[in-house]
């Protein structure tokens, strides 16, 4: 069975999903440019317009950090003459028919899922956990005119068959869980364009 990853992200009535896909959100644009995959760094990117406001959508999986997948938006308003106000609806399914999957934690900026595969590959193969770290997006994000905004949601995830990362406490919760929030926790103090940077110098 798959583990969830990145964002599903739902504009208007277009939609893309990205595999493993169970995280999601959405926000209304009009969509002019549709998708494009960007080969060259292996990230998918998307354009929205709002007026002469617009932003840039781009989702990839970090070339260097493995467990790491990030989803960073560029709204631009620095033409307009007055306040732009994105809404979002967060739409994340923690439910799955693979999955035997618990909430784990839960607050204003993270939703941290985890649990173990309901069916195991063969008799001799284990039953495989993982545990799931996810940004919550903003309800709402508003720009004054004349204001450019990138930002940045992250998600981490970590299963059983992963080597154990060393140096983890003893927290009282599975390591796959505190080594997901270990991760989660090390990216909202980087920004955008140092991740994307990182990135793209891991692909080189």
């Amino acid at each position: 069975a798959a583990v969830p990853v990145p964002f599903h992200v739902r504009p208007k009535d277009v939609a893309y999903e990205l595999p493993l896909g169970v995280m999601g959100l959405k926000h209304r644009a009009d969509v002019p440019s549709g998708t494009a995959l960007d080969f060259e760094y292996g990230a998918v990117e998307q354009v929205f317009q709002w007026g002469i406001a617009s932003a840039l959508q781009r989702t990839y999986f970090h070339q260097g950090r493995p467990h790491i997948a990030v989803t960073e938006f560029e709204v631009d308003n620095s033409m307009g003459k007055s306040a732009l106000t994105i809404s979002f609806t967060d739409f994340f399914n923690t439910t799955s028919t693979d999955l035997d999957i618990r909430v784990a934690l839960h607050n204003s900026s993270l939703t941290c899922i985890e649990g173990f595969v309901k069916f195991n590959e063969s008799s001799k193969s284990p039953l495989s956990g993982f545990a799931l770290c996810r940004s919550n997006p903003p309800k709402d994000l508003t720009l004054a005119a004349n204001q450019t905004v990138r930002f940045g949601l992250y998600s981490a995830v970590w299963t059983t068959l992963d080597p154990k990362p060393p140096g983890l406490a003893k927290a009282g919760i599975g390591w796959p869980l505190q080594a997901a929030l270990n991760d989660w926790a090390s990216l909202t103090l980087e920004k955008p364009a140092a991740l994307y940077s990182q990135h793209k110098a891991a692909m080189a």
